[in-house]
């Protein structure tokens, strides 16, 4: 089994990783950096982002990005699993050839 998915669990465990070392970051360094440039920077005049600040904020909004697009990547990994071996075999063209429809065939073989 882990032989079958070994190139999907290693691409899931750079992702978690990387995405774990973002946060991390923005957590300590960059949450104090951008905390600390926050404090300097508005002082008596008006607000403005920072480098510090931009990093934190390029770093959150990258992490949500990605963890928002995780659901869609999986659907579309597991949805090519789940119709490449009728479309290899040809038992798709079967059922085309006997009157059902391309569409029908994928949301009857998506929602079995």
């Amino acid at each position: 089994m882990l032989r079958l998915h070994r190139v999907a669990l290693i691409i899931w465990a750079v992702i978690f990783a990387a995405l774990s070392g973002v946060l991390l970051w923005a957590y300590g360094p960059g949450a104090s950096a951008a905390r600390a440039d926050w404090r300097r920077k508005c002082g008596s005049h008006g607000c403005g982002w920072s480098s510090a600040i931009s990093s934190y904020h390029l770093a959150h909004a990258g992490v949500e990005v990605t963890i928002g697009a995780i659901p869609y990547v999986a659907a579309v990994w597991a949805g090519a699993a789940l119709i490449g071996r009728e479309l290899e075999t040809g038992t798709a063209h079967l059922s085309w050839t006997q009157g059902v429809s391309p569409t029908r065939w994928l949301a009857t073989t998506l929602a079995v």
